[in-house]
């Protein structure tokens, strides 16, 4: 078994930061699980636990109210719609671009080319 910890919870940038002797393992930063590459959870027998993350404040109009767990975006007659509890399947085959993968830059664009993808979409 091997756990990574700090003060404030377990945490690891670059791996799980909880490994069960039955294979399960947990990915944390700053004591909250968090991965931005997978699930955060796997468990031993290949099985991927996604916690679905969404905000619906209680005191809101329903204007604040976001995208439920994992996303998609497709491009659908020139404009992007949003999926919101897609699976993995749908992300890997929709408009994402990797820009960064365990630290490295994959797609590096300049503050103009932000802007002017932003433009041609809005």
């Amino acid at each position: 078994m091997k756990i990574l910890h700090r003060e404030d919870g377990l945490h690891r940038e670059d791996g799980p930061a909880y490994e069960g002797y039955d294979g399960r393992k947990e990915w944390y930063i700053n004591g909250k699980l968090h991965r931005e590459d997978g699930p955060a959870i796997e468990w031993g027998g290949g099985e991927r636990v996604g916690v679905e993350i969404f905000k619906d404040p209680k005191t809101d109009s329903g204007m604040k109210k976001s995208a439920k767990g994992l996303t998609a975006v497709y491009e659908q007659d020139g404009e992007f719609i949003l999926k919101d509890q897609a699976t993995w399947d749908e992300v890997k085959n929709c408009a994402f671009v990797q820009v960064f993968c365990n630290g490295f830059i994959k797609k590096d664009w300049t503050l103009a080319e932000v802007r002017a993808n932003v433009a041609k979409n809005f």
